[in-house]
């Protein structure tokens, strides 16, 4: 564990000014404790984690093998590297989870068009959680 202390740190550049996007088109950002649990309980490649101090019991707890670095910041120093307030204090980088074929939907689908805002997305995903929707068809632009 390794703390950051100003935005200027080149460990966390994936996570300035999310609403820019710095990261690779293979990989993702993701945040939230239950997206979190789901990815300890898959296989997804995690390359790093940014949280809050008090969150570093929650990923222990939760991943069995913790093979990447963790970056842990105030609450205020990570709203302004990332550049809005991050709810739940955690956010990771990953692999972007592997695209599906039409065979293997199962259930209702919820179709994202054009959303460019990490708040709007976040909001969505967690309401697709909250309602077992388990499956989001995304455009380029989301």
């Amino acid at each position: 564990m390794e703390e950051i202390q100003n935005i200027d740190d080149i460990r966390i550049k994936e996570f300035v000014s999310l609403r820019k996007s710095n990261v690779d088109e293979k990989q993702v950002v993701v945040e939230s404790k239950n997206v979190f649990k789901k990815l300890f309980e898959n296989d997804i490649k995690i390359h790093k984690i940014f949280i809050t101090p008090e969150h570093l019991d929650f990923i222990k707890e939760h991943c069995e093998n913790i093979d990447f670095p963790i970056y842990t910041s105030t609450t205020e120093i990570m709203k302004e590297i990332v550049g809005y307030k991050i709810h739940q204090g955690m956010i990771a980088l990953i692999d972007k989870p592997k695209y599906i074929s039409f065979e293997e939907i199962q259930g209702d689908v919820f179709v994202l068009n054009s959303l460019t805002s990490p708040e709007n997305v976040g909001s969505i995903v967690r309401s697709c959680a909250a309602f077992n929707i388990k499956t989001l068809v995304i455009d380029e632009k989301t």
